[in-house]
């Protein structure tokens, strides 16, 4: 098993029911599920005019799934809540990031993980420590992103 860490975000619509179904589509995927408190934030990035609102969960999922079949579940679970992308940043009915992927560093096309605006963004790093046991500051967090980044294995 591995733990996966996802960042979810919504800005349209009835966000905490939106989130809170979505984050029950979720808990099926794996086992050891845990979530943070709801944090709502202003949008991000320019573009998106709506608060958000914005949870980190984590989830224990087998081996086998790979991050682009994690990416895929997201995306899909995403679509079935009428996510559209039309703008980058844009206001969303659900915005589904996968921040951590065990300690693995990927970086694709498609996906790039450690997400790289984890740091950046207090509706992100702050709902990520009340799940992530292994960091309990935002300093820790960061050595921990650089160990993986490094690919040398992290022993905290």
């Amino acid at each position: 098993m591995k733990t996966v860490y996802l960042g979810l975000g919504s800005s349209i619509g009835d966000k905490e029911g939106i989130i809170t179904s979505a984050l029950a589509e979720i808990e099926k995927w794996g086992s050891n599920f845990s979530v943070s408190s709801f944090f709502y934030s202003k949008p991000w990035g320019g573009v998106a005019k709506n608060m958000f609102l914005n949870v980190v969960c984590s989830i224990d999922v087998v081996d086998t799934l790979s991050s682009d079949a994690l990416l895929d579940m997201a995306q899909l679970l995403e679509k079935k809540f009428l996510r559209t992308r039309t703008l980058r940043w844009e206001d969303r009915t659900l915005d589904i990031d996968i921040l951590l992927y065990g300690d693995e560093k990927v970086c694709t096309n498609r996906l790039v993980i450690p997400h790289p605006y984890i740091l950046e963004r207090d509706f992100v790093y702050i709902p990520l420590l009340e799940v992530f046991s292994r960091c309990d500051t935002k300093e820790s967090l960061r050595m921990y992103l650089e160990f993986v980044e490094s690919g040398v294995e992290y022993g905290m």
